[in-house]
């Protein structure tokens, strides 16, 4: 009898690359991520629509925000200003997108609702305009997430 192939090895066949992701302590998946060449910490919301970066994070790595262009729901909130910041360089793993529009918003109270449960400050979430572009696969047993290894250089 044929051993089954992995989800694993049949995806990275199909030209993903895998990343592993960690649980919250409140059962949330974590992502490392690079911003500007500096790690961050994000949340797999794939609920989310955009990924979002916290605006203190963004001050502290020195992004240039642009206008407050719009308001945001969600992530515990109705309504939020939201700014855009273009990055040179971000990264999840090995797959890296130059020239990416990212949102920026204040994530403070989502902040210290993780951190009120013992978890980890979190700088943002990894939302479903990269998770749908890259025919994102989440491995709910395995923590972990592929993502199809098209080279783009932007969103």
């Amino acid at each position: 009898m044929k051993k089954a192939e992995s989800l694993m090895d049949f995806l990275t066949s199909a030209g993903y690359i895998s990343v592993q992701m960690k649980r919250s302590v409140a059962g949330h998946f974590e992502i490392g991520a690079e911003v500007e060449n500096r790690s961050v910490l994000l949340l797999v919301d794939t609920g989310a629509g955009k990924t979002v970066l916290h605006t203190g994070t963004a001050e502290s790595l020195g992004i240039t925000l642009g206008n407050s262009v719009e308001c945001g729901g969600g992530i515990g909130t109705m309504q939020a200003a939201m700014s855009t910041a273009v990055l040179k360089m971000f990264q999840i793993g090995s797959l890296q997108i130059a020239s990416f529009p990212m949102y920026v918003m204040d994530f403070s109270h989502v902040i210290s609702g993780i951190e009120a449960q013992g978890g980890r400050k979190v700088d943002g979430v990894l939302g479903a305009d990269i998770l749908g572009q890259r025919s994102a696969t989440i491995d709910y047993g395995e923590a972990r997430l592929y993502f199809k290894d098209q080279h783009l250089t932007s969103l």
